[in-house]
């Protein structure tokens, strides 16, 4: 686990860091000279590594994230991608310059379980413009998995896990093959978790599309 022992939470006075780049900024809580922001305490992730247009967290996953269904919530997963891709924008910011994310979209490819342990998510800038940084970030486990990954697109993957979360009980079988239709296609799945809402790794051979 992430020990929060030695951390202080808070919000800087703005007087302060106003003098500050962006990337000083950031690399000042990294440092411990200015506090961490409160919602690192109430949601488990930190801000662990920055660099010029990059920023990375990691976070732990636990019960205090579950949702009805009793994986860890898809809001964590997205304000973890929030977080990184928006520090890795503030990171090319100059002094007294701010920034609010725009649009953020992401692709689920695989479920946080409770039990994951600590996640990684990296976000980098890949272009800039005179008023919007346009950043990716993805959300990888503890064996470098990804879990959550921001895209512009959309693909099978996505219509898989959003369809595999509702199928009926009695189909729910370990090893069953189906066939599910996403937007007017058909994509061969094979029930990877039995139970009432199994689960599907989109990057076992057993699901092809």
């Amino acid at each position: 686990m992430l020990t929060t022992a030695s951390r202080a939470y808070g919000v800087a006075d703005p007087a302060e860091v106003r003098p500050m780049t962006g990337r000083e900024f950031l690399q000042a809580i990294l440092d411990g000279h200015l506090p961490a922001p409160p919602i690192a305490q109430t949601l488990s992730f930190w801000l662990t590594e920055i660099g010029d247009g990059l920023a990375v967290f990691e976070g732990d996953a636990g019960p205090h994230l579950l949702n009805p269904l009793g994986i860890v919530h898809g809001g964590w997963a997205l304000t973890l991608i929030d977080s990184a891709a928006g520090c890795a924008a503030h990171t090319l910011l100059p002094a007294g310059a701010s920034y609010a994310t725009i649009e953020t979209k992401a692709n689920f490819s695989r479920p946080i379980a409770k039990d994951s342990g600590r996640v990684r998510a990296e976000g980098r800038a890949i272009g800039r413009g005179r008023r919007i940084i346009s950043c990716e970030a993805r959300v990888v486990d503890a064996k470098g998995r990804p879990s959550y990954v921001t895209s512009a697109g959309s693909g099978p993957s996505v219509g898989k896990h959003l369809l595999m979360a509702y199928l009926p009980a009695e189909h729910a079988v370990e090893g069953n093959r189906l066939a599910v239709e996403y937007l007017g296609e058909q994509y061969p799945v094979t029930v990877a978790v039995a139970g009432s809402t199994p689960l599907f790794d989109p990057d076992n051979e057993r699901v092809r599309s």
